[in-house]
């Protein structure tokens, strides 16, 4: 017999799993042997784990290409398939003019060479694959072919502006003093740019129509007001009317209750207090922006960021009188000291109020809910002093509209006909008004 025998073995029944071996008495792979193969499928999928080896011990993933590349090697050797492709080999030859006789017991029996290779792709395709190594944050797969793709933060106008200007800076041919404000897609077209003169002419124009104007007071003024800036950033224009334009739109926004607005605007400010070339007398009102912009972080606790403002405090800086009433307000929050907050709040300088204003409504509710753990009825006059309103009636109608409170059985006339408000009948509807549940505060612009 020229071919070696094949000795299929039992079933394991240890592991479950067919073992197949080799018969030791000839070499299974000599330069002229071949293995033959058997009249069933199932000895052909047997025959086809003893060539490639057994799959134990291997992940679900693994078995499964284990399994399509024996289920490929196994029909490879099915003796139909062997004669449908030699059948198929003589059309081809014929069709080829080749017009040679293929001899089907030569034509598809492989070389030692062949038999090595095959079996080496084989073992090769069967490897258990390197475990994947971790994400650098401990999580997902590190893939070492693939190049990730970087992050690209989003960036507002201001950022997006100054990329543009740096890729094309442009000299304004525009002259209108009024200008809807349209977002770049593109290079700025100097016919739509207005040049540093024009925008030092638009600039009290623009505030005179605001101060005019009855209604949409905020939607147009800020509409111009970026307008400008967009021409300026455009233009790279840094000295001191660009400060001035930011100051005015900050306060504005202040103003209008507009916090991200106002924030776009100091964050501009404190990169251009720090420029060399600024004139010292263009920074005259930068103590005033340093108290506004701890004021923001103080209010909408921005912790992480307060602490480095605070760190970059200079010793002139401290002592403004600005500043420490920024750092009174701190303290004051920080203890639930809302006496002092409300004293403060009435008298705060600059724009603070406008500022203070956003969350006083909060602060005030806060304050009425821990004076109603400590009074049983407190006269409206009082109140208002305390919680710095402007009178009685703007005090129900925070009462009744805020807070939702039943005046007619809560608010009682007192001795010399002073209205009195029942702080312990109204104490849990104030400890359950919505505006103590809110934990997010819109601050985008």
């Amino acid at each position: 017999d020229q071919y070696p025998s094949l000795q299929i073995g039992a079933y394991a029944k240890k592991n479950g799993k067919a073992k197949a071996k080799l018969s030791k008495k000839s070499d299974a792979f000599g330069d002229d042997d071949f293995i033959p193969l058997g009249d069933g499928r199932k000895k052909g999928g047997l025959a086809a784990k003893a060539l490639l080896g057994a799959t134990g011990g291997k992940t679900a993933k693994q078995k499964g290409d284990s399994a399509i590349l024996l289920s490929a090697a196994r029909l490879a050797m099915n003796p139909e398939e062997q004669a449908k492709r030699q059948e198929r080999a003589a059309r081809f030859a014929q069709m080829s003019g080749g017009g040679g006789e293929i001899n089907p017991d030569t034509s598809f029996i492989p070389t030692a060479e062949e038999k090595q290779d095959f079996i080496r792709s084989m073992k090769v395709s069967l490897q258990p694959k390197a475990k994947a190594k971790k994400g650098p944050l401990g999580w997902g797969k590190a893939s070492p072919t693939l190049t990730p793709t970087p992050y690209t933060p989003m960036v507002d106008d201001e950022e997006l502006l100054e990329a543009m200007a740096e890729k094309w800076a442009v000299t304004g041919r525009n002259y209108r003093l009024e200008k809807k404000y349209l977002r770049l897609c593109g290079a700025p077209d100097p016919d739509q740019v207005r040049p540093e003169s024009v925008l030092k002419k638009a600039l009290p124009y623009v505030l005179e129509q605001y101060e005019k104007r009855v209604k949409d007071k905020w939607e147009y003024v800020d509409d111009q007001l970026r307008s400008i800036r967009q021409d300026l950033k455009v233009q790279r224009i840094v000295n001191g009317f660009t400060i001035q334009v930011y100051e005015t739109n900050g306060r504005i926004a202040l103003l209008h209750g507009h916090m991200g607005e106002f924030n776009k605007c100091q964050m501009q400010l404190k990169e251009l207090y720090a420029l060399n070339h600024i004139k010292d007398e263009d920074k005259k009102n930068q103590y005033e922006f340093l108290c506004y912009r701890l004021l923001y972080l103080v209010l909408f606790n921005q912790d992480t960021q307060l602490i480095r403002e605070l760190q970059d405090i200079r010793p002139q800086e401290e002592g403004d009188g600005s500043v420490r009433f920024a750092m009174s307000v701190r303290e004051a929050l920080s203890e639930g000291n809302f006496a002092k907050y409300f004293k403060l709040y009435c008298n705060s300088p600059h724009k603070c109020r406008d500022m203070l204003s956003c969350l006083v409504n909060k602060h005030r509710t806060q304050y009425l809910l821990t004076l109603s753990r400590a009074y049983r009825v407190l006269e409206l006059p009082y109140l208002v002093k305390l919680l710095a309103f402007e009178d009685e009636d703007e005090l129900e109608g925070f009462l009744f509209g805020e807070l939702k409170l039943d005046l007619s059985k809560l608010v009682n006339l007192g001795v010399g006909g002073k209205k009195k408000l029942d702080l312990k009948g109204a104490s849990q509807i104030i400890a359950d008004a919505p505006i103590l549940r809110t934990k997010k505060v819109n601050i985008a612009g």
